[in-house]
C-alpha cells in the first residue's frame, strides 16, 4: 500500500508533539535534546516537502514572507554577537538559544495536513487535542502525588523550573504549548453541543484545565486568558453577535456583582499589586526587570535591540528573567524591526479570521480564538516565542493559511 505524503507528515508531527509535550520527561528532563531533534526533523520535513508533487498552494504570501524575515533576523542577530556591546554570548550559544525558531518550518507539513481531506484533518486535530489534554493529566497526577502524598514520580517535570518555584506552599509544574489549542477546541465543542452527555464531558475537561492553571501551574494570567478567550468564542460563535454580546454582558455583570460582594474579585486583583503579601515580591521583580531590560535596549540599538542573550541574567544580586516580560522581550532583544516581524502572524491571523467569520468559513472562529489567546498570553508572561511554547507557532500559521485559502476560494466562487 502506498503511503501518502500527508500520512507521513501526520505521523511525524504526532511524534514531535508527543516528545515536546514531555511524555518522556517525567523521570529526566530531555528538553534540550528533544528541541534539537525537533529542529533537525523540521528541516528534513521541509526538504521532503520541496520534492513533494502536487502540493497545496499557499495563498497567504504573508506567511512565507514572515518565515523568511524571521530567519533573516535571526541570522543578523547571530552575526551581531561578535560585538560584545550587544550580547555577551558566543556564536555557538547564540545558535543554540535560537534553534527553536526552526520549528516554524513545521508549518509546511501541517498546512498540507489541514488542507487534505476532511476526515484526515479532523482526526489530526482531535489527535493533537487528546495528546495535549493527557499531557496535563499526567502532569497534574505527578504534581498532586508529590505535593500531597510526598512521592516524587515525575522529577523531570519539577527539574524544569526547580523545587523553589512554589506558590501557595506547593511546588509548581508549568503548562504546555498546547493549552490554548486544547481549551479553544473544547470550548467550541461545548458551545455547539446539544447532547447532555457531550456537554458534561466538555465541561469536565474545561473545569480540569481551569483547576490545573490555577493550582498546578499557579498562573493567574493564564486563568484570565481562559476567561477572556471563552468570552470571545461565546460571542462570535452565536448566530446573532449582538444578542451574544448582550447575553455575555448580562452574564459577566451578574458574576461580577456576585463575586464582588464576597470580596473574591478584590482579593484576586490585589494579587497583582506589589503590596500583596504573597505575590508582591514577584510582581516587583518583574516590574524592575522590565525597566532594566528596557534601559539596555535604549542604550544599544532601538532598531535591532540588544541581541540574543540568556533568559535569566543577574543584574546586581537579583536574577531577572526575560521570559517574565512576555512579547516585550522580542522588542528589547530584537528591536523595533524584530518586534514588527514577530507580530506579523498576530495581525495576519486577526484579519484572516475576521474575514472568515464574516464569510462563515470553517475554523475561522477557532483561528480567532487561537490568535487572541496567543496574543493575550504573550502580552502576559507566556510569550509564544519562548522555547517551551514556540511549537504552537507552526500550528497557528497553518490555521491562518487554511482559513485564508478558504476565504480566497469563496471570493473566486
Amino acid at each position: 500500500m502506498k503511503i501518502r505524503y500527508v500520512d507521513f507528515y501526520k505521523f511525524t508531527i504526532y511524534i514531535l508533539v508527543f516528545l515536546n509535550l514531555g511524555f518522556l520527561d517525567f523521570v529526566r528532563n530531555y528538553n534540550s535534546k528533544i528541541q534539537l531533534l525537533t529542529a533537525v526533523i523540521a528541516i528534513m520535513l521541509l526538504c521532503l516537502y520541496f520534492v513533494q508533487p502536487q502540493k497545496i498552494n499557499i495563498a497567504d504570501k504573508w506567511i512565507l514572507l514572515y518565515i523568511c524575515m524571521l530567519f533573516i533576523l535571526t541570522i543578523i542577530e547571530i552575526i551581531r554577537l561578535k560585538n560584545d556591546v550587544y550580547a555577551i554570548v558566543s556564536i555557538s550559544n547564540g545558535i543554540n538559544l535560537t534553534k527553536n525558531y526552526i520549528f516554524v518550518l513545521l508549518f509546511f507539513p501541517i498546512y498540507e495536513i489541514l488542507n487534505s481531506d476532511e476526515e484526515t484533518k479532523e482526526n489530526f486535530i482531535k489527535g493533537i487535542v487528546i495528546l495535549g489534554f493527557f499531557a496535563l493529566v499526567l502532569r497534574f497526577g505527578g504534581w498532586f502525588i508529590y505535593n500531597y502524598l510526598g512521592y516524587n514520580l515525575v522529577p523531570g517535570y519539577f527539574d524544569v523550573m526547580g523545587y523553589n518555584w512554589t506558590r501557595n506552599g506547593n511546588v509548581r509544574i508549568g503548562g504546555t504549548f498546547l493549552d490554548g489549542f486544547v481549551f479553544i477546541y473544547l470550548s467550541l465543542h461545548l458551545l455547539k453541543s446539544r447532547d447532555l452527555k457531550d456537554v458534561s464531558k466538555y465541561i469536565f475537561c474545561l473545569v480540569f484545565m481551569v483547576i490545573y492553571a490555577y493550582f498546578t501551574y499557579g498562573s493567574r494570567s493564564q486563568l484570565l486568558c481562559y476567561i477572556c478567550t471563552f468570552a470571545i468564542l461565546y460571542v462570535v460563535k452565536g448566530e446573532n453577535i449582538k444578542t451574544g454580546v448582550l447575553n455575555l454582558v448580562l452574564i459577566l455583570g451578574g458574576l461580577i456583582v456576585i463575586l464582588y460582594t464576597t470580596s473574591t474579585v478584590q482579593n484576586f486583583l490585589a494579587t497583582f499589586s506589589v503590596d500583596d503579601n504573597m505575590y508582591g515580591a514577584g510582581t516587583l521583580v518583574r516590574i524592575n526587570g522590565q525597566k532594566l531590560y528596557q534601559q539596555q535596549w535604549l542604550e544599544s540599538s532601538k532598531l535591532l535591540g540588544f541581541g540574543i542573550t540568556e533568559d535569566g541574567n543577574y543584574i546586581g544580586l537579583t536574577k531577572y528573567y526575560l521570559s517574565d516580560l512576555g512579547i516585550l522581550r522580542n522588542l528589547y532583544q530584537y528591536g523595533i524591526i524584530g518586534f514588527i516581524i514577530c507580530i506579523i502572524p498576530f495581525i495576519d491571523g486577526i484579519i484572516t479570521s475576521i474575514f472568515g467569520i464574516l464569510k462563515k468559513n470553517s475554523y475561522s472562529v477557532f483561528l480567532l480564538g487561537l490568535v487572541m489567546y496567543t496574543i493575550m498570553t504573550s502580552i502576559a508572561s507566556q510569550n509564544v516565542y519562548d522555547y517551551s511554547r514556540i511549537m504552537i507557532l507552526p500550528f497557528l500559521l497553518a490555521f491562518i493559511g487554511l482559513v485564508f485559502r478558504e476565504n480566497k476560494l469563496r471570493r473566486i466562487s
